[in-house]
């Protein structure tokens, strides 16, 4: 297991303890799966939950090592 995939598990994990901190507050699974989804769908929208490396463009690399030699 890589560093990215036990990253996602780890923030994955702290997104279903928090819903189930609020949905054992409340008493209810609908609070549960409500909470679970919205932190989840947040932690992808900002990359924090990241399903692909970041690639590199290798055009501008190519680019910088020539600039570099001249």
């Amino acid at each position: 297991m890589g560093a990215r995939a036990r990253l996602n598990s780890l923030y994955a994990l702290s997104g279903l303890v928090t819903a189930a901190v609020f949905g054992a507050a409340m008493g209810s699974w609908k609070v549960f799966f409500l909470v679970a989804l919205i932190t989840i769908g947040l932690m992808f929208s900002d990359s924090r939950i990241r399903m692909f490396p970041v690639r590199r463009l290798r055009h501008i690399n190519r680019w910088k090592s020539r600039r570099r030699h001249r």
